[in-house]
Formats: structure tokens, sequence, C-alpha cells
């Protein structure tokens, strides 16, 4: 099962977000609320009316190299699903909330709370039918409730779930989405797309509406429950396996590893912190043995100690292993920078430091989700590429396309590699793959 996550949500939501009882049949801002699945009493009229924060129906994307209207230290919500990489930036979604988009072909939609710094994305869809959201102008322990236009059922974002209407108690497929700053969203996807300005309403997008909200203690509406041992606004990181839920505050990251591991709901789980863009991430453990595996890895905590390396200190064993580890733990800034100190050395041109520089690279792309890129790389058919055999690179490609948000191509692929009969050992590796 993958961890649903929810990234930045408020400390005191967690616990209020679960409640679930019955309520008297009433309306508010024009929704029937008969039988709502929270208490109709904690649901409050935020301000705006139905519609009054327009959602974004017909997104416009700009290049990375293009969003000169964005700083380096804007926070973004960024996500890859079907191998597309996409930016929505926060000064945006504080005035739009939702965008309704299509990514890889599937609808998909980007919903933000400002009041509680929740970005969480849905696949749009139940069976055929595609669901547009829009925004209802109301509040449930103060994080928006989205309402779909075809029903006009009401959704709580952080529940991921109808509270109200036809739909109601239909769950939404949440997707994984990140919540950093753009200049570390455009260093790990440089061919990323970035909503643009351009949204079709006249919107002062330089301007922060909720500026200095997240710094106070006030709470602009009620919530159910408050945590004494945080800051009300406390950043965290929200997890959901299952019935089990698990709030990580920051706080309490940066006290710890950047990398961990944790179990929830029956499920392990692998915790990522990145202290300086403040980005946390959970992976289901298949995904966290790949960041897991080699975090420890000698070369690398001596080169950690050493404040890293350059060209001049460098010896090819040791950038290789640097390169391939940095990539297995998710660190591509600096496995990024050791490969380009590789490539400047003399040792470059050396057959077997070639092989090694490329299963080293093959292994870059592969955990970076860059599918494309891999592609290039084996029908390149460079005579010191490792990887050479069809199986093998279909196990890598699968990886890729895993990492990348495409589990269905990662399965096919794997699914192929377990059915060739020319390398057992590499159908095995398959085979285990796809169990997992």
């Amino acid at each position: 099962m993958r961890p649903r996550l929810t990234h930045w949500a408020i400390a005191t939501l967690i616990a209020g977000v679960l409640a679930t009882t019955p309520a008297h049949a009433t309306s508010k801002n024009g929704f029937d609320l008969t039988g709502s699945s929270v208490p109709v009493a904690e649901i409050h009229p935020g301000g705006p009316p139905r519609d009054g924060i327009p959602a974004i129906d017909r997104p416009h994307f700009v290049s990375a190299a293009q969003a000169d209207f964005l700083a380096p230290s804007d926070p973004v919500l960024g996500i890859v699903h079907r191998g597309e990489a996409r930016a929505y930036p926060v000064r945006i979604l504080n005035w739009h909330e939702v965008v309704n988009d299509r990514i890889g072909g599937e609808a998909v939609a980007i919903t933000y709370c400002p009041l509680c710094g929740s970005g969480v994305a849905f696949v749009a869809e139940q069976g055929d039918t595609t669901l547009d959201f829009g925004v209802s102008g109301l509040l449930y322990n103060s994080d928006v409730l989205l309402y779909d236009r075809g029903s006009q059922s009401l959704w709580s974002q952080l529940m991921g779930r109808a509270i109200s209407g036809p739909m109601k108690g239909t769950m939404l497929i949440a997707l994984p989405l990140v919540h950093t700053t753009w200049a570390n969203w455009r260093t790990l996807n440089p061919d990323s797309r970035v909503l643009s300005p351009n949204t079709g309403h006249q919107r002062a997008y330089g301007r922060d509406p909720y500026a200095g909200y997240a710094e106070n203690e006030t709470l602009y509406f009620p919530v159910a429950f408050r945590s004494a041992g945080f800051h009300p606004k406390e950043r965290v990181l929200g997890v959901h396996v299952g019935d089990a839920y698990k709030a990580y505050p920051f706080m309490e990251l940066h006290k710890g590893p950047a990398l961990f591991e944790d179990t929830l709901g029956g499920q392990k789980l692998i915790i990522r912190f990145d202290k300086t863009h403040e980005r946390a991430e959970a992976f289901d453990h298949l995904s966290g043995l790949y960041l897991m595996s080699r975090r420890f890895d000698r070369v690398v905590q001596r080169a950690e100690e050493l404040g890293g390396v350059d060209a001049a200190t460098m010896t090819p064993n040791v950038g290789i292993a640097l390169m391939r580890s940095y990539a297995e733990v998710g660190e591509m800034e600096k496995s990024a920078r050791v490969q380009s100190l590789l490539e400047s050395t003399a040792a470059a041109s050396d057959p077997v430091f070639a092989q090694a520089m490329n299963a080293a690279r093959v292994s870059f792309l592969a955990h970076f989700g860059f599918r494309q890129h891999l592609e290039r790389l084996f029908e390149a058919r460079s005579p010191f590429l490792p990887v050479s055999h069809l199986s093998h690179q279909q196990i890598w490609l699968g990886l890729a396309s895993a990492r990348s948000g495409d589990p269905e191509a990662a399965k096919a692929l794997w699914q192929q590699a377990a059915a060739q009969t020319e390398d057992p050992s590499a159908a095995r590796v398959a085979a285990a793959r796809l169990e997992l």
C-alpha cells in the first residue's frame, strides 16, 4: 500500500480531521449538508462565497527558464507524475487553492489550503467520471472543503474523502507531492513546467494575502485539537496508511538524521528530511531501501566528515562510490557535482573507468526517475555500457518509471524482465521487485 502524503499540514489539525459523527440536516453556502459525516456545527463559512476563491480550470505553464517571476526561495508544490514534472507556486495557489489539471493524460487536482499550509494532489477521476473541483468557501477544522461541480458533494482536503452529497464516503487517490523551494525543485527537475501567473484572473500574485499568519499563534477558525507541545502553525509531514495517521513535526525532524525508518499501519516507511530546503518526504519501504541501502557507506561518511570532495583529491573509485551513494540516498545535487568532477579527471579516458562511470550514471538516472535520459543512454549502445542485456535495462527502466510516478509502466517492464529465460538471475531480480 502506498502511503498517502500530506506535506506541511498544521499540527492542530491532525487529530481533528479524524472525527466523524452524524449531523442534522442543514445547508451552508448553498450546500446541502444532510447526513454530513462530520458535525455540521464544525463546518464554518470562511468568508468568501462558493467560488469566491476561483479555481484555476485552464492552467497555463511556462518552462523553468521562463519562470522569472519566482525567487529562489519562493515555495512551490512540485509533482512528478507519468514522467512529467510540474511546479505550482504557492504565491499563485494562495489566491486560487485548486488547480484542475491534466498530467500525462490523467485528470489531477492540485489543492492548497493557505490556512493550514497543506498541499495535496489527487487523481480527479472516479471510474469514467472526471471530477472538476471548486472552492466551497467552507472550512472544517480550519481546512478547505472542496466541492465537485458534478455532484455538488463536499470533500475534505486533508481526509481526501467526500463528507456530504451523493459522493459521501468516496475516497480520492492521493499522489506524491512535495512542498519545497523553487531553487530546490528547479535543481532536481530542470525540465519542469511551471504554473504561470496568466490564470485568466486579476490577482496581486506578488502579494501574500496571508502574510504573517504562519508565524503568529492566532487561528482564524476553530479546530478540534491543539497540541500543547507545539506552535499551532508548526509544519508537519502528515502520513496516512490505511486507517493509521501520523504527523512528523519539522522541529523534531530537524533534530534527527536526514533518513530514518518508521512503521505505520503495519507498513515500514522511510522518512527523509532536507533541512536546507525544509522538504519532508515519506517512502514505502521498497523505495526507501534504495535510499537507505548506502546511506552509511563509509566512503560517503568520510567525504561528509571532510566537507566534500574536489577534483584534486578524488580518485575514480571514491568518485564512483560517492556518485552512486548520493544518488541512492536522493542527494541529486551532490551526485551531479561528483559526476562533473569525475568527468574532468584524466581517468575518464580509461576504458575500465568509463565502464564504472556508466554504471554509476545508470544508477543516478534510474533513482531520480529520468527514464527518457536512461532510454537514450541505452540506445547509444556505448561499448563501455555495463548494462547491455535487455532484461537488465528493463529492470533499471522499471525503477526509473516507478520513481517518476508511473507504477504501471514499472510493473510492465519488470513483468517482461521476469518472463525472459536468457538471464535467470535478472528474471529473479525482476520477480522479486514485482512481489515487493
